[in-house]
């Protein structure tokens, strides 16, 4: 499925069909179920850049990545702004922003 301009995904069934064709990417939907943040953060929060301790935040991915059976290097984050803007990753992004939020994909979905 080719997504258009301003073109939306309906369902979390089309959203995962779109990745069966590319059996090179890992893909999974996370909640905030198993991880050791605490108060307003709690749980499995993944987020560097919402103010969480950074320790709790790199332990969580550490459990995520056990989890999904991926190496935590592997991993692309993002500072996530809940819009619609996408970002095409490639394979040389691996690794950005696990520790450090400013090496994050800015301003992305």
């Amino acid at each position: 499925m080719q997504l258009q301009e301003n073109q939306t995904i309906e369902t979390e069934t089309e959203i995962f069909d779109i990745f069966k064709k590319h059996s090179k990417i890992k893909y999974f939907v996370s909640n905030r179920v198993g991880g050791i943040s605490n108060e307003k953060f709690a749980g499995l929060n993944i987020g560097l850049h919402v103010n969480d301790s950074v320790e709790n935040v790199i332990e969580n991915r550490i459990i995520l990545a056990e989890m999904v059976q991926m190496p935590l290097e592997q991993f692309v984050f993002c500072n996530q702004i809940q819009e619609n803007t996408v970002t095409e990753i490639t394979k040389h992004d691996a690794g950005r922003g696990i520790y450090d939020s400013s090496e994050a994909i800015k301003d992305t979905d």
